[in-house]
């Protein structure tokens, strides 16, 4: 479906468009700021977080429970992923001086098992520098992205040797490593600096690193890295036109490696959740698309004072029993939005007037990253905070 400017304007301008309810108090649940926070997932009832020390927490009360020290690279670059079982927790870093490093830790006793130093110089780095694991019972997958060269490994779980690598073409921004149904998919696309450029969506055979199907996508990526939405078989990503705001849509069949469709649609970026039909997109100007009937069923904006807008992060979230969408602006805010029609029911300052001292004056103190918990939805923010809001009607 492609939309006409004029259209897009019309239903734009048909959006909601209104003066939330701002709430100043920060109502956590708990919040923990003790430690500068990087990344997290939650496993087995606990909270792993990496950041200043490798840190379990618990999800209810935010208590610690256990915790060990890190030893990164010199000049280690913020960890972006971290990836778990009850049995193993697996992240890495760049360290900007020609080193990534990748580390085992055992759940349990949160000891080292091992640690993996791969060379990375500068003349191989690309945007996004980061490492994305995938954690088996018998093997470890590791994608190094922003790495030209050799960047797609195979780990023994036990040593850290390798069993396999390869090179996955075009540049690999920070769009995580993803296990489905017994293979891995890999997403890489090149930047808005090369407007003519494309980028391959592609899947690995995990035993012997050789690629099952390679898909061929229009567009370049913009400066976020957002990670495709994955419903059933169905992948659906964006890629940016340039100059904008047009953006391809695509809808890939995970089990046949192929392309189902592609349109062109106005200022749609990843979406985040697919539910009952309808597709939920990001950004400052959030939609929701009717699948089925291939058109936009709400557009919204949203405001943010003495500002142009907000600066919307990837990784929206859907509480369908709440029928809420939760949007994060790195800046500073958490967003609440009806799922119905878009309107936005109230924008909540997580920051507070917090400042970290450990991190610059410009820094965010807005989302970074977010995921529902049963009735908590957990935030860690760009400043490290971790932090649980209670999800309220």
């Amino acid at each position: 479906m492609s939309l006409s400017r004029r259209s897009f304007i019309a239903l734009f301008a048909a959006g909601a468009v209104n003066a939330p309810r701002r709430s100043d108090a920060l109502e956590a649940s708990w919040i923990v700021q003790s430690d500068i926070v990087d990344a997290w997932v939650v496993i087995g009832g606990d909270i792993i977080a990496v950041g200043s020390r490798l840190v379990v927490f618990d999800p209810v009360t935010g208590q610690e429970r256990r915790s060990s020290r890190l030893s990164p690279p010199s000049a280690p670059q913020r960890v972006l992923a971290v990836s778990a079982t009850p049995a193993a927790i697996v992240f890495g870093w760049y360290g900007w001086q020609g080193e990534g490093r990748v580390v085992c830790v055992d759940a349990q006793s949160l000891r080292i098992r091992w640690q993996r130093r791969i060379v990375w110089p500068d003349d191989e780095r690309e945007l996004s520098p980061g490492v994305f694991a995938v954690v088996r019972d018998d093997a470890i997958f590791i994608l190094l992205s922003g790495k030209r060269g050799e960047n797609l490994f195979r780990l023994r779980p036990g040593t850290g040797q390798t069993v396999w690598s390869q090179k996955i073409e075009r540049f690999i921004l920070g769009v995580p490593l993803v296990w489905h149904d017994g293979h891995l998919l890999v997403q890489s696309r090149i930047t808005q600096h090369y407007p003519n450029g494309h980028g391959h969506y592609q899947a690995i055979e995990p035993a012997t690193g050789a690629t099952v199907w390679r898909l061929r996508f229009d567009g370049t990526a913009g400066f976020w890295d957002d990670a495709p939405l994955i419903v059933g078989e169905r992948t659906y990503l964006t890629s940016e036109i340039s100059p904008g705001p047009s953006n391809h849509l695509y809808a890939i069949d995970i089990a046949a490696g192929r392309i189902v469709t592609h349109r062109i649609v106005e200022a749609l970026r990843e979406p985040f959740a697919l539910q009952d039909g309808i597709m939920y997109f990001g950004t400052a100007t959030p939609s929701a698309w009717d699948v089925k009937n291939d058109g936009i069923v709400w557009r919204s904006r949203l405001t943010r004072p003495y500002s142009s807008g907000p600066s919307i992060v990837p990784g929206g979230v859907l509480d369908a029993a709440r029928r809420r969408l939760y949007l994060g602006d790195a800046t500073d805010s958490l967003y609440k939005l009806s799922a119905a029609d878009g309107a936005t029911i109230e924008r909540l300052d997580i920051r507070s007037g917090y400042v970290n001292p450990a991190r610059g004056i410009n820094s965010g103190y807005g989302v970074r990253r977010m995921q529902l918990l049963g009735d908590r939805l957990i935030i860690g923010t760009e400043d490290g905070r971790l932090l649980a809001l209670p999800a309220t009607p």
